[in-house]
């Protein structure tokens, strides 16, 4: 099943996200990426971090989004996140695919390369046997006709997840 969340800048979209992933079976094979704003350190540039879910203590890839082609640098990044890492588990274990978010910055990108991003997302969400992508909401009017339809669900109208207790 897949699931669009929505909402305003700060309400919680990114914790929800890290509630329903943390709900699940620690066996259960996932990918996708988020991406982290760093704010800067003293005078520095602020930069854009990238996790890759299927590989959790892989260092984050910082990219500096101020750069000119920082939309295209971040595409070449994002897609080959958007590969599951083993067809043979995706056959049998029913991958989950994660994406923290989909914003305006990747809409920037060349044509040709956010083609080449939307196909890649298509291919990940025909793999994936349930999907969680944020959409930034000021984004969303743009991404809309991008993405294959699903249920849209407005942050603030989600019920909160309880996680389990250690």
């Amino acid at each position: 099943m897949r699931h669009y969340l929505t909402g305003p800048i700060a309400s919680g979209k990114s914790t929800r996200l890290a509630q329903v992933l943390a709900a699940l079976p620690a066996d259960t094979p996932r990918f996708g990426y988020s991406t982290r704003w760093q704010a800067p350190q003293s005078r520095g540039r602020g930069q854009l971090l990238v996790h890759d879910f299927a590989h959790p203590d892989a260092p984050p890839l910082p990219l500096d989004p101020r750069q000119p082609d920082a939309p295209a640098t971040l595409l070449a990044v994002l897609i080959p996140l958007l590969r599951f890492p083993s067809a043979t588990a995706a056959a049998t274990g029913g991958p989950v695919l994660a994406i923290d978010e989909l914003g305006l910055l990747e809409l920037r990108a060349p044509p040709v390369l956010l083609a080449q991003f939307c196909t890649a997302l298509r291919r990940a969400l025909e793999v994936a046997a349930d999907a969680y992508l944020i959409v930034q909401h000021r984004a969303l009017p743009r991404w809309r006709p991008l993405l294959p339809p699903a249920p849209l669900q407005f942050l603030p109208e989600l019920p909160v997840v309880a996680t389990p207790s250690p």
